[in-house]
Formats: C-alpha cells, structure tokens, sequence
C-alpha cells in the first residue's frame, strides 16, 4: 500500500476513518495491525520485472502495476 494512500484513508494518523470507507476498516486495517502490510512510495519496485507506476484519479496515491515478460515486453 502506498505511503500517502494510507495516511490519507486514516486522517494522516487522527486515526479518524469515514464511515463510507468500511471497506478499508474491515479489510485493509487488520492487515496493517497484523504487521503484514508493506508500506511502499506509489512508484515502488519489486523488481526490474514488477513495479508501480502513479495512476492519479481513482483514490488520493492511486497506482498500477507494469510487468515485463522473459522477452522484455510490457504488459
């Protein structure tokens, strides 16, 4: 999950979440709480292969992940 994708979703630690975002309570808060979250920039890699590209619009750091196959195409 992304840095500022996070803070935004809890209040930038007011700790504070909408109620219109259960979805990210219910969900994405107890993988967090069980510390198996990797916060990350919106323009992380994995690898050469795997890596986020910053795709604005959807939520607040909203990103997409690009891969390249064994031949070096993107997909």
């Amino acid at each position: 999950m992304a840095d500022r994708e996070l803070a935004h979703w809890t209040g930038a630690g007011e700790g504070t979440i909408p109620t219109a975002c259960r979805g990210f309570t219910d969900s994405v808060l107890p993988i967090i709480a069980a510390k198996r979250a990797q916060i990350v920039k919106s323009d992380f890699a994995f690898s050469d292969d795997v890596q986020f590209i910053p795709t604005p619009g959807h939520t607040i750091d909203h990103f997409s992940d690009v891969g390249r196959n064994r031949v070096g195409a993107t997909r």
